[in-house]
């Protein structure tokens, strides 16, 4: 199917025409539903409660490691100070794509184990 797209606000002399494009689960607002929803690879679908158990839990070791990751202040040598940093790097670019995955659930529950894996990663090195 295909959708026509007036590019002219005066009349429809001008138009284009565009394929609809599927989007699967995917939307492009935040919507609520979990079943379904695919955690960054194909094969992790949310589809049922031990999916939806290992998933979050999966979710919330990736967000305690990126806030541990971030708190590490690197090595003296310059080869595993660059694999730190390339590490911390890819936990943030898997934080962030699973937050532009639009689902409210998720997103709350990647805010909430930020929140702890920050907790969890200084506790103790703060002083008041």
């Amino acid at each position: 199917s295909t959708s026509v797209t007036p590019t002219s606000r005066s009349g429809p002399a001008c138009t284009r025409t565009r394929p609809a494009m599927p989007m699967g689960w995917w939307h492009p607002y935040f919507f609520i539903a979990t079943d379904g929803l695919q955690l960054l690879l194909p094969g992790a679908v949310l589809d049922g409660f031990y999916s939806h158990f290992f998933g979050f839990v999966a979710v919330l070791l990736l967000c305690v490691a990126d806030r541990y990751l971030t708190h590490r202040f690197g090595f003296d040598a310059p080869i595993p100070s660059a694999l730190l940093y390339a590490t911390q790097r890819l936990t943030s670019g898997l934080v962030m794509l699973l937050m532009m995955s639009f689902n409210a659930p998720l997103f709350a529950w990647i805010i909430f184990s930020l929140g702890l894996g920050e907790w969890l990663a200084i506790r103790g090195d703060v002083k008041a």
